[in-house]
């Protein structure tokens, strides 16, 4: 997984529902206070799950997709096939990689259920931002992770990006 370069940050279907964002951002401004006091980080990763044409989708996906994070993030559903993972508590000097791994968790776990039939599967794509180091509010943390989001689906899908400040 790469590092997005600065893009700008095109309209993320989140920013079009304002009681999920509200909770989005309130949740993660509640989790970059907890991580400020205590020293480690917070990461965002939007998730975002796309059914081709015919393709099942819906709550078995979900769950294999929030078992893949377990406890160590804190999953909510934005929209119909769009959530968001928090991770907190991340020591600054694996907090890349920490986001790197769930991820490709993320990403293993829609790929080992969706179909194999080429045109009829489910693509995920993540988009991630790391805060403190790289976004300094939740509100900067979600653009990054939507940004990030939006160069993932750029790319094709299937993959993950991290945003970059």
């Amino acid at each position: 997984m790469t590092a997005t370069s600065t893009l700008p940050a095109p309209p993320v279907r989140v920013l079009a529902h304002p009681a999920p964002q509200r909770s989005l951002e309130h949740a993660l401004e509640l989790a970059l206070d907890d991580d400020q006091r205590l020293g480690t980080g917070t990461a965002l990763l939007l998730v975002e799950v796309t059914a081709h044409a015919g393709a099942p989708c819906g709550t078995v996906l979900e769950r294999r997709m929030r078992s893949a994070v377990r406890a160590a993030g804190r999953w909510l559903a934005l929209a119909p096939g769009l959530h968001a993972v928090l991770l907190t508590g991340l020591r600054p000097a694996v907090a890349e990689v920490t986001v790197e791994r769930a991820a490709d968790a993320l990403l293993h776990a829609v790929e080992r259920w969706a179909p194999t039939d080429p045109g009829t599967g489910v693509v995920a794509s993540v988009g991630a931002s790391l805060a403190p180091a790289r976004a300094a509010t939740a509100a900067e943390a979600v653009r990054q992770a939507g940004a990030a989001l939006s160069a993932a689906r750029a790319a094709g899908g299937g993959c993950a990006r991290i945003g970059t400040a």
